[in-house]
């Protein structure tokens, strides 16, 4: 078609089809994007009467009176016996593997023969800090800090999830029901969602020995406050 042609009749169902694709697709991002950057309240604990359309983020406690068991007890689950956490072990065992997380910036030393491969070099468009978890009612939430810069789109949000235990083949996994990006609801988008935890759960791979034991357990529950780890 001339581009006489074309300012006469106007474009075609084609231009005017993908013009209204390109319309919704950047529209979806726009709210996505828009959701993400909507700040989390951060509270100590959830009001009887949340806020229409808020998100709210309740971080789990570190109490050292609460956690005095928590060293002998990864022993024993690393040695393969049944153990029962509460949140402020769990998060203090996460304080004691992670504070020497500046060292990241670090040279990685070449893997030796018969040695794992070193990590991979930090991820400069997402960068996810160390977890932190909340056990209540049966629930376990594992939040987390998130550096995003993409798209021209940068910032620091909070990942949010909450859920519990199932099985999957032979192993027990981490299954939340809902997850947040800031104030974004993942969960919705099932296939993102499946893509996003793919991606958090290389950046939050286990060391080799917890890895052993997790694959010894019978069962894996959360129990009012707890989280039961049970081994065959």
């Amino acid at each position: 078609m001339s581009t006489i042609e074309r300012k006469l009749r106007g474009p075609g169902w084609t231009e005017v089809t993908f013009g209204a694709l390109l319309s919704l697709m950047l529209g979806v991002v726009g709210a996505v994007l828009f959701l993400i950057a909507k700040p989390v309240v951060e509270v100590k604990e959830l009001p009887k009467e949340p806020a229409k359309d808020t998100v709210y983020y309740v971080e789990g406690g570190r109490d050292s009176t609460k956690s005095r068991e928590a060293t002998n007890k990864e022993k024993l689950f690393l040695g393969g016996h049944s153990v029962v956490f509460n949140e402020h072990e769990l998060n203090v065992l996460v304080v004691q593997h992670t504070s020497g997380a500046g060292a990241k910036t670090k040279p990685v030393p070449k893997a030796k023969p018969n040695e794992p491969p070193p990590p991979p070099p930090e991820d400069p468009l997402l960068s996810l800090g160390a977890p932190n978890f909340r056990v209540r009612e049966n629930v376990l939430q594992v939040g987390a800090p998130l550096r995003l810069n993409a798209l021209g789109f940068e910032g620091q949000f909070i990942v949010q999830a909450r859920g519990g235990f199932t099985k999957e083949g032979d192993q027990f996994v981490y299954s939340p029901s809902e997850i947040y990006v800031g104030s974004f609801p993942l969960h919705r988008v099932p296939a993102l969602q499946a893509l996003v935890l793919k991606r958090f759960a290389a950046k939050l791979a286990a060391p080799a020995e917890y890895t052993a034991a997790w694959h010894k357990l019978a069962n894996a529950t959360v129990a009012g406050s707890a989280v039961k780890l049970t081994m065959q």
